[in-house]
């Protein structure tokens, strides 16, 4: 993912530099450790920045705030759990959310599904969950 950004921005023009390398360090850690509820303070003390700092760096590499890139994050992890036979409150805490409720207006939001919905149709045609990804 890191390499993807670096040559898509050195591509258009942008210089790799260590504000680029700061937020895909932020990126490796909200990706592998989605769980935890991050605040835009801990972030930006992880980078050495200041919040508007390092809120204005990481939309300019992602496109996405810190709080969305993180919520996509955690729905595509969701969809991947949502295709085993773990339950829908179990998926929700297995990726952060502390309220399945929560979970499951989010997951709407994002996929146009709610969870149940999303696992009905999946067992029907699996290239649901393909097609969903790829709209994320």
């Amino acid at each position: 993912f890191l390499t993807h950004f670096l040559r898509n921005c050195y591509s258009h023009g942008m210089r790799p530099d260590s504000n680029i390398q700061q937020i895909g360090k932020i990126i490796r850690i909200l990706e592998e450790d989605s769980r935890k509820n991050y605040t835009l303070q801990e972030l930006a003390n992880e980078v050495h920045m200041s919040v508007s700092s390092f809120r204005q760096h990481f939309t300019a590499v992602t496109g996405l705030s810190p709080i969305k890139f993180l919520m996509k994050v955690r729905i595509k992890k969701s969809l991947l759990l949502l295709c085993s036979s773990i339950s829908i409150t179990r998926v929700a805490e297995q990726t952060g959310f502390k309220d399945s409720n929560y979970f499951s207006r989010q997951f709407k939001i994002h996929t146009g599904l709610t969870p149940r919905e999303f696992q009905k149709k999946y067992k029907k045609t699996r290239n649901t969950l393909e097609k969903i990804m790829q709209k994320l």
